[in-house]
């Protein structure tokens, strides 16, 4: 995305977009819900934005069920 140099004329912040990303991971389990990934992947991405511009973090995986 910085190579790409995209103008972001509405911005206050920076001249270019910029791209920040949550990763997770689940192992799923007969009753894991989809929500719980997207909680996570949304918790990860917050923590990145609270460290800066184009960053991403992972948060760690998680096991929702023994199987």
């Amino acid at each position: 995305m910085r190579d790409a140099g995209l103008p972001h004329v509405a911005s206050l912040v920076s001249d270019c977009v910029s791209l920040s990303i949550g990763v997770a991971s689940i192992l799923p389990g007969p009753n894991t819900r989809s929500e719980d990934l997207v909680s996570q992947a949304d918790a990860a991405l917050y923590q990145a934005k609270d460290q800066g511009r184009a960053r991403y973090v992972c948060a760690p995986p998680t096991l929702t069920e023994t199987l």
